[in-house]
């Protein structure tokens, strides 16, 4: 039988997977239920690469107030998903085990809970073992898991006929021995109100679908999404999103990211902001996945863009600003929106050339100021210009360090804010006054925020966990990559002929940006074989 097989197999095919090889790592699906029973996803070879490195929030419960899901899933679809269902709901014992086995990959892998989403038609005294399916994956990962989730999928009834529902009732309202529903999303304005009823106290775990590709869902999804999220909100119910990978899936103009952040952005201006960020100190970010405010000026003064291609300063990204600028006009865009008191500390933020950096305060929700960290190529002129449109005016001073990337201008600014809450970061683009005087009319800008950092005084140290920077010194110290794990992988590394060995380094970059020096960072030798 092994010889029909590879006899029938074409030859230039690639090898079947295997996780237990060494590959580039990637995330799959476990597909049947002995690869979950026999835990044989812990031999992968993947798995270390796979966990997350951003924990839980395990100090607070879900806000009472409408959300919005955006989840992963176990589904079963169809005559295969049928015979899943069969083996999965034989018997109450093996219900409970395979709760068990998907609640223990939750926790191993570090992601916040699992979508049940049983499409298949069942039996109706399958329905029992269905429960015990349910309710002790949903035990079991609050113990293990503290603000977990487990969702089910508005699709098998009470009966265990296949019927979406569109709503919350009496056909799929039993299932809600779990912490949610997921509606499908071919629902009517007027189920909202219904649903809401018939969920009572727990209206908000009640999550109305919206398929971002728009099939069959309200307003249409894509770049209407937020029609259906507006009404979601009115009727204070919460959201789930599905696909809202079909701005990269659908490759939507004119690039990845200034879509992603036009997307994103009909989200935010719909539901509000949900997650504040900076919240505590240190803070750090070099935009290697920023959201950024998204203009619908065809032709604003500035275009700003997540820069993936120019030559970062901190491994991530680049935010570029271009456009014109008339005069002494300024051009101002938000970077965060935060929520962090602070008491008696500097904030300190770099930037480059002509690009300041504002902050906004409030004292007790009611006195607010702002305060601009200037470019350090600010002449005194254009500082006493910026006194009437902000609260405090501070002018950096030039940072001249050793690891210093060329091209780059690193500055540094504190102040004392004791009792304020830092609300907002934003970007300030303006022209030198040497520049000013140059034209009449607007002029060419052009300038790259390569990170921004913010710590208290006595946040100078590296932190225990942190990120990993490799290096391998080929001509001097040639950089490979930045990950926040405990794993790292190389593939593909170019060596020159003639090498019989490699040092690595690993070089521990905390959470404010400061890095570990070089020469005292952890290394290993590795011998190699090169023509």
């Amino acid at each position: 039988m092994t010889q029909v097989v590879e006899q029938d197999r074409n030859p230039n095919d690639p090898p079947p997977f295997d996780p237990k090889q060494p590959s580039i790592p990637i995330s799959y699906p476990l597909k049947t239920l002995e690869e979950l029973k026999s835990r044989a996803y812990f031999d992968s070879f993947h798995y270390p690469f796979d966990k997350s490195s951003v924990p839980l929030n395990s100090n607070s419960g879900l806000a009472n107030r409408p959300r919005i899901l955006v989840l992963g899933n176990f589904i079963t679809e169809w005559d295969e998903g049928r015979a899943i269902c069969n083996e999965l709901l034989l018997t109450k014992e093996s219900a409970q085990l395979y709760a068990e086995r998907l609640a223990e990959l939750a926790v191993a892998l570090g992601f916040d809970g699992w979508l049940l989403n049983i499409e298949t038609n069942l039996d109706v005294d399958q329905i029992p073992n269905l429960k015990e399916f349910i309710d002790p994956l949903t035990t079991v990962l609050h113990s293990s898991l503290p603000n977990s989730l487990v969702i089910w999928y508005d699709a098998v009834t009470v009966s265990g006929k296949l019927s979406w529902q569109n709503q919350l009732n009496h056909n799929n309202k039993p299932f809600d021995i779990c912490d949610g529903i997921f509606v499908n999303y071919k629902w009517k304005e007027e189920y909202l109100k219904l649903s809401a009823d018939a969920a009572g106290y727990r209206k908000f775990d009640v999550y109305m679908g919206i398929d971002v590709f728009g099939r069959g869902t309200y307003g249409g999804g894509k770049w209407n999404t937020n029609v259906a999220l507006d009404v979601l909100k009115k009727d204070a119910v919460s959201a789930a999103i599905f696909a809202p990978g079909w701005v990269y899936e659908t490759n939507q103009p004119p690039d990845f990211e200034t879509a992603q952040n036009r997307w994103w952005d009909l989200v935010k201006k719909s539901w509000g902001i949900v997650l504040n960020y900076p919240e505590v100190l240190p803070f750090f970010s070099n935009f290697d996945r920023p959201v950024l405010e998204y203009s619908e000026d065809p032709s604003p003064d500035i275009q700003v863009l997540v820069d993936f291609k120019e030559a970062s300063y901190s491994e991530g990204a680049n935010i570029r600003f271009k456009g014109t600028l008339e005069g002494k006009a300024h051009f101002t865009t938000r970077l965060f929106q935060g929520k962090l008191l602070l008491g008696d500390q500097p904030v300190k933020s770099d930037g480059n050339s002509l690009i300041g950096l504002s902050l906004d305060f409030d004292l007790n929700l009611k006195e607010r100021t702002s305060v601009l960290f200037a470019s350090s190529g600010s002449t005194l002129q254009t500082m006493n210009q910026f006194s009437s449109k902000f609260g405090k005016v501070i002018m950096p001073h030039r940072v001249l360090r050793p690891e210093a990337v060329p091209g780059w201008l690193i500055q540094e600014s504190s102040i004392s804010m004791s009792g304020y809450m830092l609300t907002e970061i934003h970007a300030v683009c303006y022209k030198q006054e040497s520049k000013l005087n140059e034209a009449s009319s607007g002029s060419d800008f052009y300038a790259v925020l390569g990170h921004i950092s913010a710590k208290m005084p006595n946040q100078y140290n590296l932190a225990k966990d942190g990120f990993e920077h490799l290096s391998a010194p080929a001509a001097g110290a040639d950089y490979i990559g930045m990950a926040a794990v405990q794993d790292f992988y190389v593939s593909d590394l170019q060596l020159p002929s003639g090498i019989s060995s490699v040092k690595f380094i690993v070089q521990v970059c905390s959470i404010d940006g400061s890095s570990q020096k070089l020469e005292d960072s952890p290394s290993f030798q590795l011998d190699v074989k090169t023509k």
